[in-house]
Formats: structure tokens, sequence, C-alpha cells
């Protein structure tokens, strides 16, 4: 799959100080996605992993995740 055909909705979370992948990748993606609904967060001073992070940053992107998540679980779902 290319990213051009990424056509559903989804969440993309990514540390700005991701020294294994560059955070640009990501932005990358997101702006190349055909999908209407895409959200793209970008974490100030986050690595590639949340092992090592301190817990209130561990908390912020889980809470981001369920929020996103629990945000479209409600919202109508498009007919077929």
């Amino acid at each position: 799959m290319h990213c051009y055909d990424l056509g559903v909705p989804f969440l993309m979370v990514h540390g700005e100080d991701d020294l294994a992948c560059d955070f640009r990748s990501a932005s990358f993606v997101y702006e190349s996605a055909s999908s209407k609904d895409k959200t793209l967060k970008i974490f100030p001073g986050m690595w590639h992993m949340l092992v090592g992070e301190p817990k209130e940053n561990v908390e912020l992107v889980f809470g981001t995740i369920l929020t996103w998540l629990r945000d479209h679980a409600a919202q109508p779902k498009p007919k077929p």
C-alpha cells in the first residue's frame, strides 16, 4: 500500500525527538494520505517509543489515543 491509498480514518502519533524515524516522515504520510479524517500529533521532546519516557508523557500519549478513539467511535458511521 502507498500512503496516498490510505483512505480510512487514522491517528498518527510521533515523537519530535525520535532518532529512529524522523517525525517529518510521519508528516509526509499524513499529508500524502487521501483520508478526509486524519490526525497527526507530534509530541515535542519525545522519542521513538514510550519506554523510558516520564509517566506524564506516557499518559499524555495514551490519553491522546484514547480520546481520538472515543471521539471517533461516537461519530455516526457513513452508509455504504
